[in-house]
């Protein structure tokens, strides 16, 4: 097949454009001409949304053959992922009913293909997150890669410590990356399946309860990291955490005691932090990235 094996409807949408014009649908032609299986699984392509991502360039396609979720890389950041590991990961994952399996991936290029799930991104209940997490981390395989915090982090340091900063948002972050270590919050002797990035855009609300996607960073981790992530990045209150961790417990979940729980959220803030600034073009509080650290850097300061 040569070309571009992507057929965009004709038609302006708002604002002028023809879609073949779009930045977007040109970015998904050039994957399409790079990986002529594509076609084959979508058919000819109507249209192409940009869907919110902060390290992926993330599509929804409609095409002749049904709704499908198209994840490429952003050129230029860096690489912290092993695609490899996530798509056996996710193949996992998806094998107990967690999220939808994979359509088509090149862990080479990072490139992922997806059917849509029909849900909202947003705010699980607490009981039904409970639940999904308990089957994640009592899940009687392993995943491909394992994370260990300590070395994680020193990775996320080592990557953002040569890097103007004006603003000061890295020597805050160096003090609270060094209380962390100091006080052995990093450490774990168990090791569960964990997802990593328990966040709103990553829990899709359907009838029959949550369906997690973006399992790029999921790897073996200690319980408490997705339990406290998912507190902190889904807002949830005192009352709700209590509802989410005797889900957790009562469906089976891995032994992890309330005080790991409280003392991971300050690792989760430090991780969170470290890692947008590392994708950050620039240490600038003001961009959405920094805005990102910046908040998290606030509520680690306030933790400790």
């Amino acid at each position: 097949m040569t070309g571009t094996p992507i057929m965009i409807a004709s038609g302006a949408p708002p604002g002028g454009r023809a879609p073949q014009d779009c930045p977007d649908a040109q970015a998904v032609g050039r994957a399409f001409a790079k990986c002529p299986d594509l076609a084959g699984i979508t058919g000819g392509i109507v249209s192409v949304q940009r869907l919110p991502g902060l390290s992926n360039q993330v599509f929804r396609l409609t095409s002749e053959r049904g709704v499908f979720v198209l994840r490429l890389p952003h050129a230029g950041r860096p690489a912290l992922t092993d695609r490899w590991a996530e798509l056996e990961n996710l193949r996992l994952a998806a094998g107990i009913g967690l999220t939808p399996a994979p359509l088509f991936a090149d862990p080479g290029r990072g490139l992922l293909l997806l059917p849509e799930v029909a849900g909202t991104p947003g705010r699980p209940e607490p009981a039904q997150l409970g639940e999904v997490l308990s089957r994640l981390h009592g899940a009687r395989f392993q995943f491909a890669n394992r994370r260990e915090l300590a070395p994680w982090i020193a990775r996320l340091r080592a990557l953002v410590r040569a890097r103007p900063d004006p603003e000061g948002l890295l020597k805050r972050l160096e003090r609270l990356a060094t209380r962390v270590e100091g006080k052995g919050a990093a450490g774990s002797s168990v090791f569960v399946p964990s997802h990593w990035d328990i966040i709103p855009g990553n829990c899709l609300l359907t009838p029959d309860g949550p369906v997690l996607i973006d399992w790029e960073y999921s790897a073996m981790g200690p319980p408490a990291w997705d339990l406290s992530y998912a507190v902190l990045e889904l807002d949830y209150t005192a009352e709700e955490e209590r509802t989410l961790l005797a889900a957790y417990r009562q469906t089976g979940g891995a032994p992890v005691g309330e005080a790991d729980v409280q003392a991971m959220k300050a690792v989760c803030d430090v991780v969170s932090a470290l890692w947008a600034l590392g994708q950050a073009d620039a240490m600038d509080p003001a961009a959405p990235l920094g805005r990102f650290a910046l908040h998290r850097i606030e509520r680690a300061e306030r933790l400790f």
